[in-house]
């Protein structure tokens, strides 16, 4: 559930979305398997 004074649902998504985007790359950088190239796209 996600709570917000945003006025638009949809922004709020966008916004999640995009959080979770870096959230994943920053996890993929610092994992080891993603300097061998196993974690590139």
């Amino acid at each position: 559930m996600l709570v917000s004074n945003l006025p638009e649902r949809s922004t709020l998504a966008a916004i999640y979305r995009q959080r979770m985007q870096i959230e994943e790359d920053f996890r993929n950088i610092k994992s080891p398997l993603f300097r061998l190239g196993f974690g590139m796209h």
